[in-house]
């Protein structure tokens, strides 16, 4: 079977020396610029062994499932020259731009090389280690595919990893770029219960919103909703797990200094964590016209603020 763009993988090394071992990123759940990709053994649930293979203006990338706007990258520093690193994606072309090689389709055995760098392909190394090296003819550059099976396929399916517009971009009003997140969440969620796109611009042309009141609620196009508060952090966790198994996203508020809505679609394992939650994230780069998929502890780490959730509203389709 061929790859599938946008669907989540985790990715097995074929080298007799990683046997076992999968792509993972580095730490604890967590992602930050020159943050080292590795080999290790595959752990349940686990978002940094997700990846995405994902199309952006540039072409084909690898990008962690931690947070999307991260993805696997060429280190040129002569210290470490070749080393496989995540950075963050956008203004990295050069060297974060794939090419899948087909070794064997039928079992989703694939290479993976950089388009922009010369002959220069994923490779699993000893202690752990990954770099970018020379085609070498080797089972050290074969990975093998893994789709994940989580609770939320049809979510994935319905949604997308790009189905939320990016409140940030540089063609939104300030007011949009400033305070458009829940805007953003209600449009996916819309998007997802019409079977199609719901683009802003519609959804103020349908009164969903305005720029005084943000959300009209009871507004809503293709969605009704439930809001629920008081509850505790874990309890909030349960709700959107019973939601996501009915094939439900879930807008989630969390408050900090400031405040930030996000979609629940996913989880992973027990889904008993944040950093096993994958969300819809509004805040990207100005030159993006979409988000991107985080997991909640990095949405909640969002601009170094500490949020907690403090309402979710259920939804279900009108």
């Amino acid at each position: 079977m061929a790859y599938l763009v946008d669907r989540k993988y985790w990715l097995k090394s074929n080298a007799g020396q990683a046997s076992g071992k999968y792509l993972n990123v580095y730490g604890n759940e967590q992602v930050s610029n020159l943050r080292n990709v590795t080999l290790y053994p595959k752990v349940d649930g686990a978002n940094s062994q997700g990846w995405f293979i994902s199309f952006r203006s540039a072409g084909l990338k690898l990008l962690t499932a931690l947070d999307t706007s991260y993805g696997v990258d060429h280190y040129n520093g002569s210290d470490n020259l070749g080393n496989c690193d995540i950075y963050q994606e956008y203004g990295s072309d050069t060297d974060s731009v794939i090419l899948m090689e087909s070794v064997d389709a039928s079992q989703n055995i694939y290479r993976i090389k950089l388009k922009n760098h010369s002959n220069r392909y994923l490779t699993a190394k000893t202690n752990d280690v990954v770099k970018w090296e020379a085609s070498n003819g080797s089972v050290s550059q074969q990975w093998k595919l893994e789709p994940w099976n989580v609770p939320s396929s049809k979510l994935i399916t319905g949604l997308g990893i790009r189905s939320i517009y990016n409140q940030k971009y540089k063609n939104n009003s300030t007011w949009m770029q400033t305070f458009g997140c829940a805007v953003c969440a209600a449009c996916s969620v819309s998007a997802f219960y019409k079977g199609s796109d719901y683009i802003l611009a519609q959804a103020f042309a349908d009164g969903m919103y305005d720029e005084s009141v943000a959300v009209k609620w009871a507004n809503a196009k293709y969605f009704s909703t439930v809001q629920i508060t008081g509850l505790t952090q874990a309890e909030y966790l349960t709700k959107i797990r019973e939601q996501i198994n009915l094939q439900k996203p879930v807008l989630v508020h969390m408050v900090g200094s400031s405040q930030h809505w996000v979609v629940a679609y996913e989880y992973s394992g027990a889904g008993t964590s944040t950093d096993q939650i994958l969300m819809l994230d509004s805040v990207h780069h100005k030159d993006d016209q979409y988000g991107v998929t985080r997991t909640l502890n990095i949405s909640m780490d969002l601009n170094f603020d500490s949020f907690t959730i403090s309402e979710i509203r259920t939804t279900s389709k009108k």
